[in-house]
């Protein structure tokens, strides 16, 4: 398979990757079910007395501005070290986890809709932990490549985020996961690549979505954004070791 990025391509993503895994097969994903009471545990403590939660930075996504909300613990290997400071012992979970790149706690309100989208890169699995499922199918699921899943709380959902894929919790009731990112094996040796293409990327979605009408991005070509990513990898590489050396978040 060949290493895919979003910023590139103009199209859905058109790989030959399987929608979904099932956690059977990967020892991480075994270590991460091992734990959930752990996990779960500590999260609802903090919830009861902290407001951590932040509204997803793309609420073009969403179908009701600020209902995707999320408690990131790591993002693309860089630490925020403030909101693991509340989450001490689930911290200590996903630093034992080789590849891990990114973690957080994430919610999605009743009666919203996530947008079909396709993820930043194929080089990962991205992984859903149910921790509180209001209902299952049809009024609360996950959807990539037009095959359905519902979250449940004894299991994980295992994806191809490149895969074009939405998400909906049509119920009253809140939504809670536990999202969290594992490089795949055969991307192993790239992993700075994955994670210093996809900062850059993430970055310049952030400056569009703050100085762009996104009204006219179909005239906009994301093919010439390449050399900006070429030119931002290394400040990105840099970035992740300054703010993990200095714990700035």
């Amino acid at each position: 398979m060949k290493l895919w990025f979003s910023i590139y391509d103009e199209t859905l993503y058109q790989g030959s990757e399987k929608s979904f895994y099932e956690s059977e097969h990967y020892d991480w994903a075994k270590e991460i079910l091992s734990q959930r009471e752990i996990i779960v545990k500590e999260f609802y403590e903090v919830i009861k007395t902290e407001k951590l939660f932040d509204p997803y930075f793309n609420q073009m996504l969403t179908s009701h501005k600020g209902m995707w909300q999320t408690i990131g613990l790591k993002f693309w290997t860089i630490n925020n070290y403030k909101n693991q400071a509340y989450f001490p012992n689930t911290t200590k979970v996903i630093n034992k986890i080789p590849n891990l790149v990114s973690a957080s706690f994430n919610k999605l309100q009743g009666g919203t809709d996530i947008k079909p989208h396709c993820g930043d890169t194929n080089g990962i699995f991205r992984c859903h932990l149910g921790i509180e499922i209001p209902a299952g199918l049809p009024n609360c699921g996950f959807e990539v490549n037009k095959e359905q899943r519902e979250w449940k709380t004894d299991d994980l959902i295992i994806f191809c985020d490149a895969h074009n894929h939405t998400a909906w919790n049509h119920s009253n009731n809140d939504r809670y996961i536990f999202l969290f990112d594992i490089i795949r094996d055969e991307y192993k040796p790239k992993k700075n690549v994955i994670v210093s293409t996809v900062l850059s990327s993430m970055f310049l979605q952030k400056i569009a979505l703050l100085l762009i009408n996104m009204k006219q991005e179909s005239n906009f070509k994301r093919s010439n954004l390449k050399p900006i990513v070429f030119i931002l990898k290394p400040f990105a590489k840099l970035a992740v070791w300054y703010v993990n050396r200095f714990k700035v978040y």
